[in-house]
C-alpha cells in the first residue's frame, strides 16, 4: 500500500515528490505534453518558445528541465515544469501530477488516505504512454477528422471531446501506424491510463 496525504484539500508536496522520483520523464510527456523523446537529457528544441537547441532534461529524478530562453530560473524540479508549460499555478500542477500518480483524496477529516495497490491492468495502463507517440497538435484536428468519417455517426468533436487523441502506435513503428487512443476512466471518471 502506498500512503498519500493531503492538507485542507491539497496533496503534500513531499509525498507527491517521492512517488514522482524518478518517473518524471513518464510524468511530463503524460500530464505537461512534452514529447518524450525531448526528456533524455540532450538538447533540443524548446517546446514551449520553439528555440533550437535550447530545451533539456537536468534532472530525471526530481523532473528539473531548462529552455535557455523561457524557462532558466526557478526551474528546480517536475512540478515547476508542469506549471510552466501548462501555465498553471503550483496547487493545480499538483493536483494533476497526484491525480497522475493516482492519490486519492482523503475519504475523511484524518487528512491521510491510503490508495489500493494498482491492479496488474492499471499498470499496464499506465505504462502505455511509453509505447505512443502523441501527434503533433497542429494534426489532431485532421486525424480525429478522418477517424469520425470512418466511424459515422461519430464527429471530430465528439471524439475530441470524449478525450481521444491521434497517436502513432507502435512507437518504434517506422511505417504508418496511427491510431486515435482513448482515455481508460474508472467508475468514478478518473483517467487511469490510455
Amino acid at each position: 500500500m502506498i500512503g498519500h496525504h493531503q492538507r485542507n484539500g491539497r496533496y503534500d508536496t513531499e509525498d507527491i515528490k517521492r512517488q514522482a522520483a524518478g518517473r518524471w520523464a513518464e510524468i511530463l510527456a503524460s500530464v505537461a505534453g512534452i514529447d518524450r523523446e525531448l526528456l533524455d537529457s540532450q538538447h533540443h528544441p524548446c517546446p514551449k518558445c520553439g528555440g533550437r537547441d535550447r530545451f533539456r532534461l537536468i534532472d530525471s529524478d526530481a523532473g528539473a528541465v531548462y529552455c535557455n530562453q523561457c524557462f532558466s530560473d526557478k526551474n528546480g524540479d517536475g512540478l515547476a515544469a508542469v506549471q510552466w508549460m501548462l501555465g498553471i499555478d503550483f496547487p493545480t500542477a499538483l493536483k494533476l501530477v497526484g491525480e497522475y500518480l493516482n492519490v486519492s483524496p482523503a475519504s475523511s477529516g484524518s487528512g491521510h488516505a491510503v490508495a489500493p495497490k494498482p491492479k496488474e491492468s492499471e499498470q499496464v495502463s499506465s505504462a502505455l504512454p511509453d509505447q505512443f507517440d502523441i501527434i503533433r497538435d497542429e494534426l489532431q484536428a485532421d486525424l480525429l477528422q478522418m477517424f469520425a468519417a470512418s466511424k459515422p455517426p461519430i464527429t471530430a468533436d465528439a471524439a475530441k471531446a470524449a478525450g481521444g487523441i491521434a497517436v502513432n502506435w507502435p512507437k518504434r513503428f517506422t511505417g504508418d501506424s496511427r491510431c486515435i487512443a482513448w482515455p481508460a476512466i474508472d467508475d468514478n471518471n478518473n483517467r487511469r491510463g490510455w
